[in-house]
């Protein structure tokens, strides 16, 4: 079992640490995959959301992955699957290079029903090769992003403080100086960043958030 699939079984577990070193491992290769999307939406945004998601998704059925690598092919297809719906929102068109959506197929989840590159590549019917055209956003909206900010406004001072300063400033400092930046150590930061996102699940719960929007 590879290090990816021992820190995400124990993620499903309920595990926090584990998750605190899954991200680790896992946020800089979901950076890089977005960069076809950087000039069509807010990258840092999506990679947050992405991993609310992920740890959404390890507590209700994310032992159901398989594969090398599973959590984080399935994480990268979810990442990108969140930049194209936010890039339809915003009516933008986003060219794909030939191959632009590698890396993502194969992990197994919800009794083979399909694949993290599936979901990723198949979502508008498009093969990801070439240029792109994103489709005008859909009629029904369920306004995920703004119940999500609403949440936020509802944590606690510090999970609050820690989450805005990832979501702010992630993209340009690591979580050391993030930290520091707020006050916090390293590790005090990280706790905060999970119990920011464990109050945020329970938010999105009571305010009926749709969890087929929230767990793809």
């Amino acid at each position: 079992m590879t290090t990816v699939n021992e820190l995400f079984a124990r993620v499903c577990l309920g595990d926090e640490a584990a998750f605190e070193r899954w991200m680790v491992v896992v946020e800089p290769q979901l950076r890089r995959s977005l960069a076809p999307w950087a000039r069509a939406v807010d990258v840092e945004g999506v990679v947050q959301e992405t991993l609310l998601r992920m740890w959404i998704y390890a507590g209700d059925r994310g032992d159901a992955l398989e594969g090398t690598d599973a959590s984080l092919r399935f994480a990268l297809g979810m990442a990108r699957n969140v930049a194209r719906n936010e890039a339809r929102r915003l009516g933008r068109e986003v060219a794909l290079a030939e191959g632009g959506e590698e890396g993502a197929g194969g992990a197994r989840g919800l009794g083979g029903a399909g694949t993290a590159g599936g979901a990723a590549g198949g979502a508008d019917g498009s093969s990801g090769a070439g240029g792109m055209q994103v489709e005008p956003p859909p009629v029904h909206d369920p306004a995920l992003r703004r119940i999500i900010l609403g949440c936020i406004e509802l944590l606690p001072a510090r999970p609050r403080a820690a989450l805005q300063a990832r979501i702010d400033r992630g993209h340009e400092e690591d979580d050391r100086d993030l930290a520091a930046s707020v006050g916090m150590k390293r590790n005090t930061f990280l706790q905060n960043i999970v119990r920011a996102r464990r109050a945020l699940e329970a938010c999105l719960e009571s305010n009926g958030a749709p969890l087929d929007e929230v767990l793809p």
